[in-house]
């Protein structure tokens, strides 16, 4: 998963616990957790953009708040402070299933890149030079200071390696945020 988030939705003035990911991994209707349990349903994704938003409707086992995983096996996590998007030249990480925290630099902006795993061409990505594998998808992209980026969408893998392994520079590519939160009205729950 990305980002704990929340939307209105259905003329209703409650913000309801939402998740952001890929929309190559929103593959099934429903959502699970940790031992098969049932936490929630997709109901937005445009899989050209590459987003998702899934409803969390089991609160039970799954706690939405502002955080991200720092996988160091201690139930680490970093506070999300904001959404405000980072200039090209800027320093960003993810947290992924495969690599865990890894860091790079912002490249570039609303990019085309063919997806090779799932035959399709994905619009409007951020090129960035954090270490991504296969596994990685639809973990967030944030600035150090806390800031939400985006949703780790693809990257170019040598064996399902990323290219840095090889002492070339890593090419991956994020969903901004932004994109999500303008479309959709969801908002990444912050601490502030």
């Amino acid at each position: 998963m990305g980002f704990n988030a929340s939307l209105t939705y259905s003329g209703s003035t409650t913000r309801y616990p939402t998740m952001m990911s890929a929309g190559h991994c929103a593959k099934a209707d429903q959502v699970y957790g940790m031992r098969s349990i049932l936490i929630g349903r997709w109901w937005f994704k445009d899989l050209s953009y590459d987003w998702a938003l899934a409803g969390v409707t089991n609160t039970a086992y799954w706690m939405p708040g502002p955080w991200i995983s720092l996988h160091d096996g201690n139930d680490g996590y970093m506070v999300v402070r904001g959404s405000q998007q980072r200039p090209i030249g800027s320093s960003v990480c993810k947290s992924g299933w495969t690599t865990k925290i890894t860091c790079g630099v912002i490249k570039a902006r609303n990019e085309t890149v063919f997806k090779e795993d799932v035959q399709r061409w994905v619009y409007g990505v951020t090129r960035n030079t954090t270490c991504t594998e296969p596994g990685d998808s639809g973990g967030p992209t944030y600035s150090a200071d806390g800031q939400a980026q985006g949703i780790v969408s693809t990257a170019y893998t040598t064996r399902g390696l990323c290219e840095g392994k090889f002492g070339r520079e890593n090419r991956s590519w994020y969903v901004e945020v932004s994109l999500i939160q303008g479309y959709t009205g969801a908002r990444v729950m912050t601490a502030n």
